[in-house]
């Protein structure tokens, strides 16, 4: 008997919870002023990708990519590129890059614009150059992030964003004692200073 009491009031309580839904999660109102002293606190340093350090948080990677502006495709050699007194560095690189806006509704701000290589090799005269590779440079940013959901009120969390900001000719990296490091980065692993 007290069976069927506890699987009728079990199915009223159900149907009653599936009958009002819950509104949907909200953005704080002080978003901005979140981001802002935040914005102001930060440091901002520039790193080489394999020297991510442990603090660092891993975003994942944006929802969208939209193209803006630059060289999207390698040129056959540095004779390719256009060195005008109005072409922006992106251009006139060995390592040229073109930016995208990416955009990621989870994250404050939701856009960033950040660069992209158009070039896995450096640019020599004649082409692509036989030893030298295009590496992306990051600069750390803070973002905050959309966490968890409390009162109907998006709770944000602060994380460290890798953004990439630019391309750089670099010598490739060389494997020693099984570990591999870079050519010219410091003895310790750390990202050299800028």
């Amino acid at each position: 008997m007290y069976k069927i009491i506890l699987l009728v009031l079990l199915g009223a309580f159900g149907s009653f919870v599936q009958s009002s839904p819950l509104p949907p999660c909200q953005e704080p109102e002080n978003l901005d002023d979140l981001f802002k002293n935040l914005t102001y606190q930060g440091n901002m340093d520039f790193i080489l990708p394999p020297f991510m350090n442990e603090e660092t948080n891993v975003i994942p990677p944006p929802e969208e990519v939209q193209y803006l502006t630059g060289l999207r495709t390698c040129p056959g050699g540095t004779k390719d590129l256009e060195v005008g007194m109005d072409t922006p560095l992106s251009s006139r690189s060995t390592c040229p890059f073109y930016f995208v806006t990416t955009h990621d509704s989870r994250r404050y701000p939701a856009s960033i614009t950040e660069a992209r290589c158009s070039c896995t090799s450096c640019l020599d005269f004649d082409g692509p150059s036989p030893r030298n590779k295009c590496e992306p440079m990051y600069r750390s940013i803070k973002v905050i992030v959309k966490h968890e959901c409390v009162n109907n009120i998006w709770k944000y969390k602060v994380a460290t964003y890798l953004k990439q900001e630019s391309c750089t000719c670099a010598l490739p990296r060389e494997v020693k004692n099984g570990q591999q490091e870079s050519s010219s980065g410091s003895e310790t692993g750390d990202p050299e200073p800028m």
